[in-house]
């Protein structure tokens, strides 16, 4: 591979593009292609290849920091950083019960998400403690419940379940 010529006045050009955006060229990289150099970023200092246009364009991150700052917020929301599928998808696995669920970064860090397994178990523990058994999931806010007394299902709110104000309407009317 062809080294880079440090007096070129393009190599000059890219010098102060790096410069101008946190950068140090420091050589041709590993990459084949032309167009890529390696870089060391002058906060972290970690070396990375990276095309030209991107350093340009400023559009580029480090991908050692970048993938410790994923860990670090998947972490302080009780889940562990697996890998990136595609734009804008990521897998996590849930550090509890290590179920694996795709989230967007952005909601880990925002913490808006959680683990649908552990949600369930949770929610099916509630109802037992109702008397109740989940039947199935109605809408994220709601599950179609069989009370375990009499027999009859219902949709019901999770809310209503979790402050314990549940009543069999079937079994209420009948009263009436």
């Amino acid at each position: 591979m062809k080294e880079i010529d440090w007096d070129s006045k393009t190599t000059k050009k890219h010098i102060i593009e790096a410069s101008k955006v946190g950068l140090k060229l420091i050589g041709k990289g590993n990459n084949p292609d032309r167009h890529y150099r390696e870089y060391l970023f002058k906060g972290c200092r970690h070396t990375q290849d990276m095309q030209i246009t991107h350093v340009r364009s400023g559009s580029f991150k480090c991908r050692i920091c970048y993938k410790k700052e994923l860990e670090d917020d998947a972490k302080s929301v009780g889940f562990e950083h697996i890998r990136i599928m595609s734009k804008p998808k990521h897998e996590y696995s849930c550090i509890k019960c290590n179920h694996h669920q795709t989230f967007q970064p952005d909601a880990v860090k925002k913490n808006e998400i959680k683990c649908e397994n552990c949600w369930e178990k949770t929610l099916i523990s509630e109802a037992k403690k109702e008397n109740l058994t989940i039947i199935k999931k109605s809408s994220n806010a709601s599950r179609i419940y069989k009370f375990n007394k009499c027999g009859h299902t219902q949709r019901i709110f999770i809310q209503t379940v979790r402050n314990k104000e549940t009543r069999c309407n079937t079994c209420y009317n009948k009263n009436i």
